[in-house]
C-alpha cells in the first residue's frame, strides 16, 4: 500500500474496504484518450504540487511553533509584578 492511500486513510479516518468501495475514478480530469505517458505525467504534477504545498505548510508551522517556544521561554523568566491597588 503506498504512503499517499495511508495518509488519505488516516485523514478520511476510512478503512480500505470502504474506499475500494466507494472509489470512482475522475474521467474528467484522467480522460481515458490520453495514453499512459500523459496521465502519469497529470498525476506527477499533482503530486509534485502537492509535496510542495505541503512542505510549505510545514515549514510555516515550524516556523509557528520555534516563535511560541522562544516567546513562552522568555515569559518564564519574566518577573511577575503585583498590581498595588
Amino acid at each position: 500500500m503506498s504512503a499517499i492511500v495511508l495518509v488519505i486513510f488516516i485523514l478520511t479516518k476510512e478503512n480500505v474496504a470502504t474506499y475500494l468501495k466507494s472509489f470512482s475514478w475522475n474521467s474528467m480530469k484522467y480522460r481515458a484518450d490520453k495514453s499512459l505517458r500523459e496521465l502519469l505525467e497529470l498525476l506527477q504534477a499533482e503530486i509534485n504540487s502537492i509535496d510542495t504545498l505541503m512542505k510549505a505548510k510545514t515549514l510555516a508551522y515550524t516556523q509557528a511553533k520555534g516563535i511560541l517556544q522562544n516567546i513562552t521561554r522568555k515569559n518564564m523568566y519574566l518577573p511577575i509584578f503585583s498590581k498595588k491597588e
